[in-house]
């Protein structure tokens, strides 16, 4: 039952997230004692297009690299990694994701004046920032990535799966509940027994 339990709580939080930029749907495996271990699909995810230029997504192999603001400036040692984000420019040029946290390049945030119209900026997919020619940053990419403008990843789960997987959890619990309630029965009707022949 904890079993079943355990698979219908994660189904459920999968289909939730069907619709989720960016969410990789959770997996649960039975190991050969019987315990489920759990982990997260690593699959590449399908792009979506937003139309929106700072909309970035990887296509392929390779991440972006985002790092929070620290007190002196943007904190490269807490950079993480991410493989698509919706992002604004700032005041002061950066590019930011919804947590706030910058957009890196190879050397330090990727910077994008203020002065510049969307119409002057072009995003190649080696990663390359460019502007009237001029190269303003570049996100570090394997050659079997390119990234992606105007696209955001979108979620892994499949919907009609996922409800497949509920249902049957619901059976499971279901089986099992019926299970116990007739071993309980047994062992009242034994209790019982016992008691009419003394």
């Amino acid at each position: 039952m904890e079993v079943a339990q355990r698979k219908l709580e994660v189904a459920a939080d999968n289909l939730a997230n069907a619709e989720t930029d960016g969410f990789h749907r959770h997996l649960l495996a039975a190991s050969g004692t019987g315990r489920l271990r759990e982990g997260v699909a690593t699959g590449h995810l399908p792009l979506h297009p937003t139309g929106r230029q700072f909309d970035l997504a990887v296509a392929g192999e390779g991440n972006l690299r985002v790092a929070p603001l620290g007190s002196s400036g943007y904190d490269s040692r807490r950079a993480v990694e991410i493989r698509s984000a919706a992002f604004v420019r700032a005041t002061d040029g950066t590019l930011h994701d919804q947590a706030g946290r910058a957009l890196l390049g190879a050397h330090g945030p990727i910077r994008i004046p203020q002065d510049l119209a969307p119409g002057d900026i072009e995003i190649r997919g080696d990663g390359s920032f460019v502007a009237r020619g001029t190269v303003l940053g570049r996100v570090a990419l394997p050659a079997s990535g390119s990234l992606r403008s105007g696209f955001l990843a979108g979620s892994d789960v499949n919907p009609i799966s996922e409800m497949v997987v509920i249902l049957d959890a619901q059976r499971q619990f279901e089986t099992a509940e019926k299970a116990l309630g007739a071993i309980d029965n047994a062992r009242q009707k034994s209790v019982d027994d016992v008691g009419k022949i003394q």
